[in-house]
């Protein structure tokens, strides 16, 4: 992971129409956004998925580190993504999200989304906090 302490790793293996991740906790067969066939889930309802999961978890620690009225609230996160063309051959992708703690005021609540949108890995602009590699398959997984 370069410069970064990994914290969590997670795999997981798309082929055949149906993705799953290396130790089975999710297990589901794949639709296609652009040929819906009202089977499976898209890629793009994963990512929803996957970026609110990320964002809840840093939501919810920026919350619990806030320390005032937001500490041991609820959260909710809600993303949305968007997939469109990006002019030319290839796709681009639109996320957007929403945090809201529980019983607290909108000053508050605010402050904890901000804070979120620091901790988790996709909320800044400085490209060095992700990083995504796309390389042949040489039997290993990248970034081993």
């Amino acid at each position: 992971m370069g410069r970064h302490e990994t914290v969590h790793e997670a795999r997981a293996i798309a082929e055949n129409g149906s993705v799953r991740t290396e130790e089975g906790a999710l297990v589901t067969p794949l639709a296609s956004p652009l040929k819906p066939n009202g089977r499976g889930v898209t890629p793009e309802q994963l990512l929803a998925a996957g970026f609110a999961a990320c964002l809840h978890h840093a939501a919810a620690e920026a919350a619990a580190a806030d320390g005032g009225s937001g500490a041991g609230r609820p959260v909710r996160v809600e993303t949305r993504v968007r997939l469109g063309r990006d002019g030319g051959r290839g796709y681009a992708l639109d996320v957007r999200a929403t945090v809201r703690p529980k019983g607290v005021g909108q000053d508050h609540w605010e402050t904890i989304a901000r804070a979120a949108e620091e901790i988790w890995p996709f909320g800044c602009e400085e490209s060095s906090r992700f990083r995504i590699h796309v390389v042949p398959d040489d039997g290993d997984c990248p970034g081993d």
